[in-house]
């Protein structure tokens, strides 16, 4: 019953999105640890850079696979591209207030990408980039 409940619904959509979001988050932050304290890459900005990019890979294939089970013709992946970049800004500038202006831990500037990008790439993606159905993955 779950299984069916997880991919009928818009409930299920939801759950999965929280599932790939959460992959993404996770890769996302142990990226910018890595950068920071084993490579000791010295800019939480670089490091934010380089593990946001490496997460919204992880993000694409999992929407696209298992969110919204459909592949994305061109257009739509430029969309899903642009979604991506305005999250990647969204997430620089927050870890810049954070490190760079107030002074606080990068922690604080992971903390604040996991706030803000699930909430706005969730409202985009659904709406904007996955909206319309056209080739199903099987």
């Amino acid at each position: 019953m779950f299984k069916t409940l997880l991919h009928r619904t818009k409930i299920g959509q939801i759950g999965r999105y929280g599932l790939v979001g959460g992959v993404a988050a996770l890769v996302y932050s142990s990226s910018v640890v890595i950068l920071m304290e084993w490579v000791r890459l010295g800019s939480a900005l670089l490091a934010g850079a380089l593990g946001f990019v490496i997460a919204m890979t992880v993000s694409y294939l999992g929407h696209s696979l298992f969110t919204f089970r459909r592949t994305l013709p061109i257009r739509d992946t430029l969309k899903f591209a642009l979604v991506s970049t305005t999250s990647f800004l969204v997430s620089l500038a927050g870890m810049h207030v954070v490190v760079n202006i107030l002074s606080w831990s990068y922690l604080v500037g992971i903390l604040w990408t996991w706030i803000v990008v699930p909430l706005t790439n969730y409202l985009a993606l659904r709406t904007w980039v996955f909206g319309k159905p056209q080739s199903p993955v099987r």
